[in-house]
């Protein structure tokens, strides 16, 4: 698998049981306890399978996720480096 496809595979299962909770469920979410346990078992889990790379916050993994689902736009450039 690609490097990004880990990386989003540690996005999603850090946040998935406080989505469920959340919007499946609709109570409330894992505790801030709770969330930084997820975060900490996921970066451990990723780094140590040699992923780097892994976002250091709760935050930074809920746009880890919503950027692997909505890529930013580009356009192709005549030598094919980025535009």
């Amino acid at each position: 698998m690609p490097l990004h496809t880990y990386q989003h595979s540690a996005a999603v299962f850090t946040l998935l049981f406080d989505r469920l909770l959340r919007q499946i469920a609709g109570v409330r979410g894992l505790s801030e306890n709770e969330r930084h346990a997820q975060l900490l078992h996921w970066r451990g889990v990723s780094e140590g399978m040699g992923v780097p790379d892994i976002p250091q916050t709760w935050r930074e993994m809920e746009e880890l996720l919503e950027n692997y689902r909505h890529p930013v736009p580009f356009a192709l450039s005549f030598d094919g480096s980025p535009a």
